[in-house]
């Protein structure tokens, strides 16, 4: 489990809790504005359930908050897998039950190519963010460089993928690797709370919020229960 903790604050920022869990990393981090002063993060897949609601008592004990002293709450709003976004949005929606803190909920294909942007932007470029999803499948969702998404999100076949014209793109996000033919952004490949946290002060303060009642997470993907065969004799 990797922690990081920087206790130089000041109180009279906004305060975001973000809760990641849609991939492999589970990861909660806090945040003052701009400014992510605590993150805490395990790395083994499958522990969400078992992790996350810790992760997000800590912080608020680590710092001496409460809930309802939150500006808001921020989690990873898909796609991802089923499971890990129900486990962070059900903590999500609990904290925020009574519309304080505020709920916000950010699309983990746009905070990753937000990322790639930052790191690199250039004008002449389209960013395509790519999520891992089962098997051979990926979802993804292509951005101009001033951050408007040039389509939907999608899920699709990595050959299917890999047919368009990426001559002119970017490819970031945790399928990037896949591709490594093409232009990658190697330093944003891994989607933690930190990512969350840093697209979350720009909802905040644009005033895009979730209704916490109604809040559900981007599946994309329908749910399938894995079976296993057995044989009768």
């Amino acid at each position: 489990m990797q922690e990081q903790v920087n206790n130089n604050i000041q109180i009279d920022k906004v305060k975001i809790l973000s809760l990641e869990s849609a991939g492999a990393i589970c990861s909660a981090a806090l945040s003052y504005d701009e400014q992510v002063i605590a993150e805490y993060t395990i790395f083994a897949p499958s522990k969400h359930d078992k992790f996350l609601a810790e992760f997000a008592k800590r912080l608020l004990e680590d710092f001496n908050l409460k809930s309802d002293e939150l500006s808001a709450v921020a989690v990873s709003a898909g796609p991802g897998s089923f499971t890990g976004l129900r486990i962070s949005g059900s903590i999500a929606k609990a904290l925020c039950f009574d519309g304080e803190p505020k709920l916000i909920a950010v699309p983990n294909l746009f905070a990753f190519a937000k990322q790639s942007i930052e790191n690199d932007g250039k004008a002449d470029m389209t960013y395509s963010a790519t999520i891992k999803a089962q098997t051979n499948l990926l979802y993804y969702q292509d951005f101009s460089a001033d951050m408007s998404p040039l389509c939907e999100p999608q899920l699709i076949e990595k050959e299917e993928y890999a047919k368009r014209d990426l001559s002119n793109t970017i490819i970031c996000g945790s399928a990037a690797y896949l591709f490594d033919e093409y232009r990658i952004d190697k330093a944003n490949t891994d989607f933690s709370a930190r990512l969350i946290a840093k697209r979350a002060i720009d909802m905040y303060r644009a005033g895009e919020f979730a209704d916490a009642n109604a809040y559900t997470p981007l599946y994309i993907q329908e749910f399938e229960v894995k079976t296993k065969k057995i044989n009768v004799p």
